[in-house]
This record gives structure tokens, C-alpha cells and sequence, in this order.
């Protein structure tokens, strides 16, 4: 049932790997849209059309403040003041993002159907935006939202070339540009990722002129570079993880309760819908683990596991898979560390709001 995933999708589709596209364009909804709910946060001020807030798991508002304050904490800077428009669905008159877009944001503001929506909030959280949406979506990806993974693939000539075809860049590009932003992170620090988003660069030669002026190094030596990072990393490995900043950590063997009923503290979804939770799991010795559950028959679960120690720009050990919730999984070769587990329902309307899953950890054989 275990295999290393660089799927997109999941559990029957439900899960987005990144959004479409994210229009530069700010959303414009406070001149013609009246929110059917307001819930006021701290920096976060959540904009509900035509969902009510008792459909909404309660975590998620504190875990939308939280990323905001993070992500601009690694930017070098104060939150910007944010208003969230939570939508129940894109079709909505209201909804003012690109044809195909799973949500945009600009300067402190967003429009999205998720709570919370990571990536949407790692645009508008920070003062400053990129001036190439190459940058831009790459930190996006970087400190994006979990159980998202693709693949790198192409080149940054082509996403240049996609960026000009298409106004924006497209999704298929967003892996390449977590790469890019990481090794710009890894090479010059978020000081040179910053100095490189305040230059404009459209073409080929205007981003090597850029990368010689900043890093020192060309465009083509980049690209070597990203090749070789193609070859082990995925954004799912290279995503930064705020979880792994947690102090609560259990010690292997181990066994616990997790709560997926959305009303439960910590978890993240609707009421009836998607819903996820996480634990921090220290596993002292290397090799083969088996991960047991227990839970209610008939659900399907996925589950991620990151070891929080980095092996340059990602994690050490990076796995997600799918399993029953009454189901166990065997993994294979683990480095020790501390991992974060993360296991998310696909959906909670059979099971109800007290869903929880009896999990257990040891190693194998």
C-alpha cells in the first residue's frame, strides 16, 4: 500500500497538488462584494461568501494567522494585514481570479475556497512582491501548504517563454520554481532571493544578467544546478514545513489518538469534507517502520511523513502514500530523525464530526 508519491492528486482527485495559476491581478471583491460572515483575526480578517463559519473545522482560522506570521518572519519583515476571502465555490459572481485558478492573491489580500490556503497567504502575508511571477510562485511553493508534491521538469528558459505565452506562470512550472527559489535560498540566502524579486527580468537575458549580478553565476550554470536538484527533489522534499517547529514530540515506539473529527484541536477542512491532522514522531534508529490505524471501516486515508532535518535545500527523508484506516503500512529505509506525520481523510460525511484514528508506530521487522 506504501510507495513514494510525486502525485498531484488524490484520494479520488480531491486533492490539489498546487494551484492552477495565481493571478498577479489583487482581487478587487471589498468594491463589490458584501461578505455573508466576517470572523476577525489576529492580522487576518476572514471574508466568508456563502459558506458559514460552523461548516469551517475552527483550527484552520488560527493556523491561516499563524502561517501569515511565519512566512513573513522568514521573509525579514512584519505581516502585512490581511483580508481572506473564503469562498464556498469558484462559480461565485464575486470570485475575481484567473479562468482555472484554485485561488490569487495580492498585497495583503486573497480569494481562495480552502482554509487555510497556505500558498495564497505565503503571497500576500509579505509587503514586498516579485517582480517575475518565476520568484514569486516559487517562494509560494517553498511555504506552501502540505501533502502538495510534484515533480520537477522542464527548464527556466521554457517557464520564461510560459510566463510570456500566458501572462502568468503555469502549474506545470511551479515544482521548477520551488527548485529555483530554494537554490537561490541555499546559495545566497533570503537576502539574495530578495535582491533577485526586486529585479525585472521577462527573457533569458535579462534573468542572466540578473543571476551574474546577484549569484555570481550564469543562467546555463543555474540550470546544471536544477538539473541535478530534478534528480532528488521534488516540492514536496524542498517544501518548508512550520510543523517541524513543534516542541510536542512523541518518542518511537509510540502509539495515540488522532483526532480528524473537525472540530477537534489542530484539525485543518470543512465539516463533511477534507480534513487532516499531524503529530511529531522521533524515530531514534534508522530502517524499516510499520504504521498501524485503527479507525472506521471503509475510509481512506493519506498519509505524509517528513523528517524535519534538511539535506541541503529539503528534507532528509520524504514519503507519502495511501492507506485504509484500519489498514497498516510498512516503510521502508527511514533515516532517524524527528518526522511529522500527517494523515488526511478524504471525506468525513460517513464517518462523522468525532472521527478519530488509533495510530501506532514501531519498527520492522
Amino acid at each position: 500500500m506504501w510507495r513514494l508519491s510525486h502525485s498531484m492528486t488524490g484520494l479520488g482527485g480531491l486533492i490539489a497538488g498546487v494551484c492552477v495559476a495565481c493571478v498577479d491581478t489583487e482581487p478587487g471583491t471589498e468594491e463589490i462584494c458584501v461578505a455573508d460572515g466576517v470572523v476577525q483575526g489576529d492580522g487576518v480578517e476572514f471574508l466568508l461568501i456563502d459558506i458559514e463559519v460552523e461548516d469551517l473545522c475552527p483550527s484552520g482560522f488560527a493556523a491561516a494567522e499563524s502561517h501569515a506570521k511565519w512566512v513573513a518572519d522568514a521573509w525579514g519583515g512584519e505581516p502585512s494585514p490581511i483580508k481572506y476571502w473564503l469562498f464556498e465555490a469558484r462559480e461565485h459572481p464575486c470570485w475575481a481570479c484567473g479562468s482555472g485558478a484554485l485561488g490569487c492573491a495580492g498585497h495583503g489580500k486573497l480569494m481562495t475556497t480552502r482554509l487555510p490556503d497556505r500558498h495564497e497567504l505565503s503571497h500576500a502575508a509579505r509587503r514586498e512582491r516579485c517582480q517575475s511571477p518565476l520568484l514569486e510562485e516559487g517562494w509560494a511553493v517553498l511555504y506552501g501548504g502540505p501533502l502538495e508534491d510534484q515533480l520537477m521538469d522542464g527548464t527556466l528558459r521554457e517557464a520564461l517563454q510560459a510566463i510570456e505565452d500566458n501572462q502568468s506562470l503555469p502549474g506545470l512550472h511551479y515544482a521548477l520554481a520551488a527548485g529555483f527559489a530554494a537554490f537561490i535560498i541555499e546559495t545566497g540566502g533570503v537576502a539574495a532571493f530578495r535582491k533577485l524579486c526586486e529585479l525585472p527580468y521577462d527573457n533569458a537575458t535579462a534573468l542572466d544578467l540578473a543571476l551574474l549580478d546577484v549569484l555570481g553565476l550564469s543562467l546555463d550554470e543555474v540550470q546544471l544546478e536544477l538539473d541535478e536538484y530534478a534528480l532528488r527533489w521534488g516540492s514536496g522534499e524542498l517544501r518548508r514545513d512550520q510543523a517541524c517547529e513543534g516542541t510536542d514530540v512523541l518518542l518511537s515506539p509510540a502509539s495515540w489518538t488522532l483526532e480528524l473529527g473537525c472540530m477537534a484541536d489542530g484539525v485543518e477542512g470543512k465539516l463533511g469534507g477534507l480534513a487532516w491532522n499531524q503529530r511529531l514522531v522521533e524515530l531514534s534508529e534508522g530502517g524499516g517502520y510499520v504504521f498501524g490505524f485503527d479507525g472506521a471501516e471503509g475510509q481512506g486515508l493519506r498519509v505524509e511523513l517528513r523528517n524535519c532535518e534538511r539535506d541541503g535545500p529539503g528534507s532528509s527523508d520524504y514519503r507519502s502514500g495511501f492507506v485504509s484506516s484500519t489498514g497498516t503500512m510498512h516503510v521502508y529505509d527511514l533515516v532517524p530523525g524527528t518526522y511529522v506525520v500527517r494523515v488526511l481523510l478524504g471525506s468525513s460525511v460517513a464517518a462523522g464530526p468525532e472521527l478519530s484514528v488509533e495510530m501506532s508506530v514501531a519498527q520492522w521487522p
